[in-house]
């Protein structure tokens, strides 16, 4: 029989009466292999001292802060599971003074300029790309 077997037949022997099949294998196993009897020594001696254990006893509160517990753990996890708030966070203070420089360099340009386009607002033009390449172009750029 597998190892498997042998584990179930001896957790088997220890809570009721096993087969005379099973007994006797248990013994053939345990002649073969002495750590089988170590192993099953081993359950016994658990089995002795969770019997001798008293019972577990919780405070009256223990309920309500378990609960507690649970719901900051769950609060906790919602709020880290959100990457967008996690990067947001630090960026509150910058938000506005950026949107006053923004604003404020926005209108200077519409100021200087005469037309109201794209190109304007952010102060730059466009240059074709066939004027990128042309040596003679990026001389005037400059």
């Amino acid at each position: 029989m597998k190892t498997k077997n042998i584990n179930e037949i001896i957790l088997k022997s220890l809570d009721s009466e096993l087969s005379e099949e099973e007994k006797r294998f248990l013994d053939e196993e345990i002649q073969k292999h002495p750590e089988l009897q170590s192993e099953r020594d081993w359950h016994m001696k658990l089995r002795g001292e969770i019997s001798t254990l008293s019972s577990a006893e919780f405070s009256s509160d223990f309920e309500l802060k378990v609960m507690n517990r649970i719901r900051t753990t769950k609060h906790e996890e919602r709020e880290s599971g959100n990457l967008f708030l996690q990067l947001a966070l630090p960026f509150k203070r910058v938000v506005l003074p950026a949107m006053i420089v923004l604003i404020i360099l926005l209108t200077y340009n519409l100021t200087i300029t005469e037309s109201v386009s794209a190109e304007s607002l952010i102060g730059m033009s466009t240059v074709p790309m066939e004027d990128l390449f042309d040596p003679g172009t990026t001389l005037i750029l400059e």
